[in-house]
């Protein structure tokens, strides 16, 4: 299972997302897996469909990002679906790529399309606009710190800020298909993952540095001071003296990492680090199993594996 997001909602039900198998629930920890259900039809509404995100809203809901169904609104207490966005302005369908809860009344969406805002207390959707103009399109990341939207596409990253409504292009001869975007405000730092490289900018400077060659599919996260970064090759870890560490497959392990290819990872209530692959999960916390290792140990240097 080609498992793209996932996230606990407050009952403690991990949701699953997955690419080409749709929608699933655990109420147990991954002892039993469920395929979401409609309680109006008694459809798998996701059979079939790519659930690219999912975020937590604060009203009890879910909010959920598909490449076939747009993006959909999921009422813990009732269980119903309801639709927020399936079409764009021309008909067409809407290819979710990223969902982020701005606030407890606001959704931003990052589509192919452009970039939409849904005011969850008007119920109301409108496309995005720079002084009157749209969002450009193929968004592919978001990441905010209140002050600045920054919005990752194929081979740039768009600045819109939010007091003076102006929007740069932030461009670099390497960038290729923006995969994600961190935001660490304790160093002022924007993180960006690409198809080949992880970059780093410094916001008061505007100075762009390629830290590490590798393809980021699409998470980076700060952990404890640590940078965790999910590539095509492993869970990388950067430790709070720069020494760089890696946690991959190993097929002579049925515990360890379920596959090189990280999608996606977060930090439970419990410290646990779950680890979403294009094999399943992995439960990194605790699992003496799944153990990191130096690449200077793997390899004698520290410029890859």
């Amino acid at each position: 299972t080609n498992v793209q997001s996932f996230v606990f909602d407050n009952s403690g039900t991990l949701w699953i997302g997955c690419y080409g198998d749709g929608l699933f629930y655990s109420k147990d920890r991954l002892q039993t897996l469920h395929p979401y259900v409609s309680p109006v039809d008694d459809q798998k509404t996701y059979e079939n469909d790519g659930v690219i995100g999912l975020v937590k809203g604060a009203y009890n809901c879910l909010y959920i990002g598909s490449l076939k169904g747009g993006v959909k609104e999921l009422n813990l207490t009732s269980n119903k679906l309801h639709d927020l966005l399936s079409k764009d302005e021309s008909g067409e369908s809407v290819f979710c790529r990223e969902l982020l809860v701005a606030s407890d009344n606001e959704l931003w969406i990052g589509a192919e399309s452009g970039l939409y805002i849904y005011n969850v207390e008007q119920d109301e959707l409108r496309p995005a606009l720079i002084r009157g103009k749209d969002f450009p399109r193929n968004i592919q990341s978001l990441a905010t710190d209140q002050k600045n939207l920054y919005i990752g596409m194929k081979d740039e990253v768009g600045c819109y800020s939010f007091a003076t409504s102006d929007y740069q292009v932030i461009s670099h001869p390497e960038f290729f298909y923006i995969s994600t975007l961190m935001l660490d405000s304790s160093e002022n730092t924007l993180w960006i993952g690409n198809a080949r490289h992880l970059h780093r900018m410094n916001l008061d400077t505007k100075e762009i540095e390629r830290v590490r060659d590798f393809y980021v599919v699409k998470s980076i996260a700060k952990d404890d001071n640590n940078l965790l970064i999910g590539t095509d090759n492993g869970l990388y870890v950067c430790d709070r003296q720069g020494t760089w560490h890696l946690i991959s497959h190993d097929a002579r392990n049925s515990q360890s990492l379920s596959s090189n290819v990280v999608n996606m990872f977060f930090k439970d209530a419990n410290g646990n680090i779950w680890i979403g692959t294009d094999n399943g999960i992995s439960l990194a916390t605790h699992n003496p199993s799944v153990q990191s290792r130096s690449l200077f140990d793997i390899t004698g240097s520290d410029e890859g594996c």
